[in-house]
C-alpha cells in the first residue's frame, strides 16, 4: 500500500512540475505589466486556500466511513479524481 501512495505521490509532483509553469507563463502572457503582481497574486491565493480547504475537507472525512469505505480512502480518491479532471 505504502508503494501505491509513493508512486501516486510521484505522478502528483510530475504533473505539478508540468502544470505549474504553463499556468504561470499564461498568467504572465495574458496579463499587461502594472497589473501582474495583482494576477500571480490571486494565483497564490487561489492555490493556498485550495489547499486549506482540502486539507480540511480531508480530515472531517478520515475518521467516517462512507459506503463501508473508509474516510482516509475516499480523500484519496477524491484527490486522484479533481487531478484527472483539472
Amino acid at each position: 500500500m505504502i508503494k501505491l501512495v509513493a508512486i501516486s505521490r510521484g505522478l502528483n509532483g510530475i504533473g505539478l512540475a508540468i502544470v505549474t509553469p504553463a499556468i504561470q507563463s499564461l498568467v504572465a502572457d495574458s496579463t499587461v505589466d502594472s497589473n501582474r503582481g495583482v494576477a500571480f497574486g490571486w494565483l497564490q491565493l487561489t492555490g493556498n486556500l485550495g489547499s486549506i480547504v482540502g486539507g480540511l475537507f480531508a480530515i472531517l472525512i478520515a475518521s467516517k466511513s462512507i459506503a463501508g469505505i473508509p474516510g482516509w480512502r475516499i480523500a484519496f480518491h477524491l484527490v486522484a479524481l479533481i487531478s484527472v479532471i483539472v
